[in-house]
């Protein structure tokens, strides 16, 4: 159970540490989604619908094509392809929805931790850094604090303890 709880905290710390590098990318892809919704939406309110010229008008001296139920061909064509870009609207929509949701959530987790963290010392601080936010292993962060690797692995597991309580 104990072990179960440090990977999690261990889990929250690495993204804690990686927070900006996620955010900037999740606005990224907010903002490529934007577009195009956007681009979706122009081209439902303009009825911008390119059909092959095949389903195209007849000409002048052509039969009319029609099913049974008085709808040509073309309209066909016309209402599927505006059936695709409501679906990938809608598919935009929701993927824009699931991406503020990750970023609010990763707001919160990183707040939760951010809180623990104002109770430590600068050294503290900096071990943890070293550890999750630059990801170094746990005798390089002794060769930097001037520790030996138990050392290092002991502090680390005394924080752990604190994040978890």
């Amino acid at each position: 159970m104990e072990k179960y709880l440090f990977e999690e905290v261990e889990d929250q710390l690495k993204k804690y540490y990686a927070k900006e590098s996620t955010q900037e990318y999740l606005e990224s892809k907010l903002k490529i989604l934007d577009k195009q919704i956007a681009s979706i939406e122009s081209d439902l309110k303009n009825c911008n619908i390119h059909i092959e010229c095949s389903l195209a008008s007849p000409g002048f001296e052509a039969r009319v094509q029609t099913s049974s139920d008085g709808v040509g061909c073309a309209e066909r064509e016309a209402m599927r392809v505006t059936d695709v870009q409501l679906k990938r609207l809608d598919n935009r929509r929701l993927e824009r929805e699931d991406i503020l949701e990750q970023m609010d959530n990763l707001e919160i987790e990183c707040n939760y931790i951010g809180w623990k963290l104002r109770e430590f010392t600068q050294e503290q601080k900096t071990l943890l850094e070293l550890l999750y936010k630059n990801d170094y292993k746990e005798v390089k962060v002794g060769e930097k604090i001037h520790l030996n690797q138990s050392q290092v692995n002991r502090r680390k597991q005394q924080l752990l303890l604190i994040l978890v309580a």
